[in-house]
């Protein structure tokens, strides 16, 4: 696969597929369920998902999680962990990872 061949060239790292992170954007305080909203850090924001390629393109995301949920729950939440639970080997095949 071009993306893991990419992948090991950059950080010898073999059958990666991409590279997943999460990160909160700023809002303003909700009018309603606020407490839902603020982060760990102490402002309101919601998540947002990233997985990007070898060459940091954005290849999947999913946004609008509230902030005061755990990077883990929002990948559990997302369409790409229900996906990969149906299909793993479809979505991972070769033993591939994110």
């Amino acid at each position: 696969m071009r993306v893991c061949e990419e992948f090991y060239l950059k950080q010898k790292i073999s059958n990666v597929l991409g590279a997943i992170n999460s990160t909160h954007i700023r809002i303003e305080k909700p009018a309603v369920n606020a407490r839902d909203y603020c982060n760990r850090k102490r402002f309101f924001s919601i998540n947002l998902q990233a997985i990007v390629d070898a060459n940091m393109r954005f290849i999947n995301i999913c946004c609008g999680e509230s902030g005061s949920l755990h990077d883990a729950r929002v990948f559990r939440r997302s369409p790409l962990y229900e996906a990969a639970n149906a299909n793993t080997r479809m979505l991972f095949p070769n033993s591939t990872f994110c």
